[in-house]
């Protein structure tokens, strides 16, 4: 079986995407965005076409797949699923450090023009 090529990084557009040793996330080794899980059914290569950053406390559409930015640029990509927005943002407020900084934004992945 051929291994699925991963498309560039949506947010700096580098080709330096890999797959974590268990194959669970993909990592740009650029700008260090990470995501999803891939049990929750969807992949790095999963895109969509509303690009905007959104700020923290605006809920995006249930069952989406959207990338979150840190005060400290970091961003990390998550299927938001299973919980309200409420829930998901203080999980996601509980669990940043000094490294990291307090979420700031949100955006939906962005389609490849380069599909």
């Amino acid at each position: 079986m051929k291994k699925e090529e991963l498309k560039r990084c949506p947010f700096c557009g580098s080709d330096l995407i890999r797959k974590t040793e268990n194959d669970e996330f993909a990592r740009c080794k650029t700008c260090d965005a990470f995501g999803p899980d891939k049990s929750t059914g969807y992949t790095w290569n999963d895109r969509a076409a509303d690009t905007a950053w959104h700020d923290i406390d605006e809920p995006p559409s249930y069952g989406s797949v959207i990338a979150i930015k840190y005060e400290s640029g970091i961003k990390e990509i998550l299927y938001f699923f299973g919980n309200t927005w409420a829930y998901v943002t203080r999980n996601i407020r509980a669990s940043c450090n000094e490294h990291t900084g307090k979420p700031v934004s949100w955006c939906y992945i962005p389609e490849d023009s380069n599909d």
